[in-house]
């Protein structure tokens, strides 16, 4: 009879005592549709419907939707179920794994006990004055992090990664140590309060990036292959090579494989011998680094115009040959171009002495005479010569570069010039003679 009045979670030793004690009960019984106790000599003591619906209560418990409910020792089951929502306090990646649910179970009387576990661990469930048994998730104080490259489309659990998750920029962190100035950078995600390892995805350009194995952050997508190239270094043997101003490790040096240095077309027939150096390969580069090459006594490697390729330099007294001689026709040619020719071929002359006939530098000098020859004839005054990028392309065969800077005048009239030489020489009749002439 009790079973149809009340909750099969009620308490029923505390509905009996309650009820009954002072009336020495026996059982309690139904009798026409009243309700009341019998006692041990058959006299019946009748209690109303709205005695017993005034001590019975709705039992209203809020836990995690994985926790197993108990209420007065007994399994709860989902049937009692009435609604879930998401805990404010779970991250908005992981709404759709967690979720609070709202138990509503009517008829209880008596005493109640309620206790929740979730994976064998008892919960703290609180029952404040509205009469809510609660066990919400507490916040967690977590930081899950991503790198991606710039303009990727990150989703975490299926959300895309907006800029309020940005927290900085990196260099990637498969970039190679001496490229921490390249323009290609990589954005640092943070994203707080996460429970679970989450499921992240990453599109650059319309292609799956794919993830990499990272030690500084949570998830890493590198950049794909085809945001890098490969660097082709050479250098005379024995100079060290440094990218970005960082040091290029031997673990670079193509091993067994040595570069023939390109000679300028024009002195290919002058060198006396082929001239090697050692050649590096520096792949997985992302930007456009700048090179440089250092001998072991200091002394800086020039470059070609691509900064890619380092010349050997002159030796000691080569190079001293070398500079006497570009300076010296310097100061030929300067006077030369102001002077003119019109009533002296002298000045010409001393300026071709120089020159290996047939050349290009022949070619390009000697074509300068009918334009310089009407002249006014303006006198030197003034002229600043400095030499530098001394190389040796071979044996007997160099490279050199003049900067000048001259002021003349001619009666009231002045006159300046300045600009760079770019000459190559090569060793002709046991004489050093001038190959290729540009001016800039």
């Amino acid at each position: 009879a009790l079973s149809s009045l009340l909750s099969r979670y009620s308490a029923r030793r505390s509905f009996d005592y309650a009820l009954c004690a002072s009336l020495r009960i026996a059982t309690f019984v139904t009798d026409g549709g009243k309700y009341g106790c019998e006692n041990y000599t058959g006299a019946f003591a009748s209690v109303s419907e709205a005695w017993i619906s005034a001590r019975r209560n709705t039992v209203t418990v809020i836990v995690p939707d994985s926790a197993e409910l108990l209420l007065n020792g007994r399994t709860v089951g989902n049937d009692f179920v009435t609604d879930s929502f998401a805990p404010e306090t779970v991250s908005e990646f992981e709404q759709d794994s967690f979720s609070l649910f709202l138990y509503e179970i009517p008829d209880v009387f008596g005493d109640v006990s309620v206790s929740a576990t979730v994976n064998g661990e008892k919960l703290s469930l609180e029952n404040p004055s509205a009469g809510v048994y609660s066990s919400v998730y507490e916040s967690v104080d977590s930081v899950y992090t991503v790198i991606a490259p710039e303009n990727a489309e990150v989703t975490l659990n299926g959300i895309v990664l907006t800029d309020e998750y940005v927290t900085g920029y990196a260099i990637p962190t498969d970039a190679r140590k001496f490229e921490s100035d390249t323009d290609v950078r990589s954005l640092v995600y943070a994203v707080y309060g996460l429970r679970l390892v989450p499921t992240v995805t990453a599109t650059l350009d319309g292609e799956a990036l794919t993830l990499g194995e990272s030690e500084l952050y949570d998830s890493e997508f590198p950049y794909p292959d085809s945001y890098k190239h490969t660097e082709s270094v050479t250098v005379p043997e024995g100079a060290t090579l440094y990218c970005n101003g960082v040091e290029v490790g031997k673990e670079y040096l193509l091993s067994g494989e040595s570069q023939l240095y390109a000679i300028p077309d024009s002195a290919k027939k002058y060198a006396k011998a082929d001239t090697y150096g050692e050649k590096y390969a520096i792949d997985g580069i992302y930007g456009t680094p700048s090179f440089t090459a250092v001998y072991p006594d200091g002394e800086a490697c020039v470059a070609d115009d691509g900064g890619t390729v380092f010349y050997p330099r002159a030796s000691s007294g080569d190079g001293e040959a070398l500079e006497s001689r570009a300076i010296k026709f310097t100061e030929d040619y300067v006077n030369y171009t102001y002077l003119g020719a019109k009533k002296t071929t002298s000045n010409y002359e001393a300026v071709m002495s120089y020159v290996l006939e047939g050349s290009s530098a022949y070619k390009i000098l000697s074509s300068t005479y009918e334009s310089i020859k009407y002249n006014s004839p303006f006198t030197v005054d003034k002229l600043e010569i400095e030499t530098y990028d001394v190389v040796g392309y071979s044996d007997g065969c160099f490279g050199i570069k003049v900067d000048f800077s001259s002021h003349g005048k001619y009666y009231v009239y002045e006159k300046e010039a300045s600009g760079t030489y770019s000459m190559v020489w090569c060793v002709s009749g046991g004489e050093l003679k001038l190959v290729e002439f540009s001016f800039s």
